[in-house]
């Protein structure tokens, strides 16, 4: 882990002997010290929560370039966060063209004080979740 903004932490020791990397895609050996790129996900509908990791270059590219989104996005709007759909790109590699992640924005949301207030007002009044559903598959079966 390294922090934000920071330099990637030093590679371990313990790595240095090439003949006891495993094997990589083309069948040679290689190095399993990689510097991976995390993106946390949130289903907006379920609350759950997944992770993606990776340490390939198309990933690495996919990730940075949503990055580079969200901070465009939030020098103006403080808070935002995409909605995104998970699509592909073509990518050249040394194996031919490859598919790479590409993370469509479909929308965005944004925090605003007044929901925020008014989730405050509604939690210290003490009102009770009113039983609506959240998802359009939770409806009652009518037989």
């Amino acid at each position: 882990m390294r922090a934000i903004g920071g330099p990637k932490p030093p590679r371990p020791n313990n790595f240095n002997e090439p003949s006891e990397w495993p094997n990589g895609l083309d069948g040679k050996p290689a190095d399993p010290w990689r510097y991976a790129k995390f993106l946390y996900l949130l289903d907006p509908l379920t609350a759950e929560v997944f992770t993606l990791t990776s340490s390939t270059t198309g990933g690495r590219i996919g990730i940075s370039d949503l990055s580079s989104q969200i901070q465009l996005m939030r020098n103006t709007r403080p808070g935002a966060v995409p909605i995104i759909e998970l699509e592909s790109r073509q990518m050249k590699t040394r194996f031919g063209m490859k598919p790479r992640p590409f993370f469509q924005v479909m929308g965005w949301r944004v925090k605003s004080d007044e929901a925020t207030k008014l989730i405050a007002d509604n939690a210290d009044k003490g009102e009770e979740d009113d039983g609506k559903t959240i998802h359009p598959f939770d409806d009652d079966i009518p037989y």
